[in-house]
């Protein structure tokens, strides 16, 4: 009865690491995003401002907002940033 018992628990462990395996693979994918603009202030471009982009993480508490890329807008004022973070 007892080793009935642990076959049952063993296959219950199997088949719950069998269900969240697909779930966290799709969890942990990568994901990108590109940010084009102009910089201004009270309607002046800025030239050579430095832009930094970071994703925002819903619990700071385990993972804090990351840093994926920054750039330095260009003599008229616009910039391209581009970055990706595996969530």
């Amino acid at each position: 009865d007892s080793r009935l018992r642990g076959m049952t628990s063993c296959w219950l462990s199997f088949l719950y690491f069998a269900l969240l395996l697909p779930l966290a693979k799709a969890t942990f994918r990568e994901q990108s995003v590109a940010v084009k603009g102009i910089v201004n202030c009270r309607g002046v471009r800025q030239p050579g401002a430095f832009v930094q982009l970071y994703d925002e993480d819903s619990i700071p508490l385990f993972d804090s907002d990351d840093l994926l890329g920054s750039v330095t807008a260009d003599e008229r004022g616009i910039f391209c940033v581009r970055g990706a973070t595996t969530e």
